[in-house]
């Protein structure tokens, strides 16, 4: 879960779970999934099918056709 500061108020606090591309993917890319939207387990089940749904993405890259 990850926090960022949004705005000019140092109290308010924008938190999420995000996916991304395994390190040294290029080119790199994340989904994140807000907790105010989706609640905590809901977002958090969004993230992991994210990141699989990337890790797909790249096996299919590395079959030959």
């Amino acid at each position: 879960m990850a926090h960022h500061k949004r705005g000019n108020s140092i109290n308010w606090h924008y938190r999420f779970w995000q996916a991304q591309t395994p390190d040294g993917v290029k080119p790199f890319k994340s989904k994140s999934f807000s907790l105010l939207k989706y609640g905590d387990m809901h977002a958090y089940a969004l993230a992991v099918a994210a990141r699989k749904k990337f890790e797909a993405a790249l096996l299919q890259d590395l079959i030959p056709r």
